[in-house]
């Protein structure tokens, strides 16, 4: 396993790669990881993977979702999901930005009505957050459950209500 630091004006975020692939993308304040080489400090055939997940990653951040190729993102992602978990993951990339979906209606989307708690569980493994917009999946009762971002269910209203404001007006997200 290879560690990067990546500090954008969004703040400082962490790549793990394993396999010349990414393996998992740290938000801003969730990593316990110190003294961190920056992306620069890359082995060349790692650089690649890193380009095209910190251009993703600031496209989200500019709010610039629809210029996100996601296939060619997740292409350089080591992929260890279940099947129900990948179509989860699918169906999750596919919520637009600043919308909303409960647990339930992304389990009967992916195939299984009762498992709402399975898609919690895959929300709560996601390990490319942003990118598979885990803060865009609510509770039944339309409240803000868990996340794992920095700050908790904080950070998922904040990015929420940035998606929304977004789409009308650009701005970049910081946390």
């Amino acid at each position: 396993m290879t560690i990067y630091s990546y500090i954008s004006q969004s703040g400082n975020f962490i790549f793990e790669l394993n396999n010349d692939k990414l393996y998992k993308l740290h938000l801003p304040k969730t990593s316990k990881h110190v003294n961190i080489p920056n992306v620069n400090k890359c082995k060349v055939f790692e650089k690649d993977v890193l380009k095209i997940n910190i251009e993703a990653l600031e496209l989200f951040l500019d709010g610039e979702f629809n210029l996100i190729n996601l296939e060619k993102v997740m292409d350089t992602w080591e992929m260890i999901f279940s099947p129900f978990n990948q179509k989860v993951y699918h169906k999750v990339i596919e919520i637009a930005p600043g919308s909303t979906l409960t647990y339930r209606k992304v389990a009967e989307l992916a195939g299984n009505l009762n498992a709402y708690r399975a898609v919690g569980n895959a929300m709560r493994r996601n390990r490319f957050p942003l990118l598979i917009p885990c803060h865009r999946v609510i509770g039944s009762d339309y409240k803000l459950r868990g996340y794992s971002g920095a700050d908790g269910t904080l950070t998922k209203s904040k990015l929420i209500e940035w998606e929304k404001h977004t789409i009308i007006s650009s701005s970049k997200f910081c946390f």
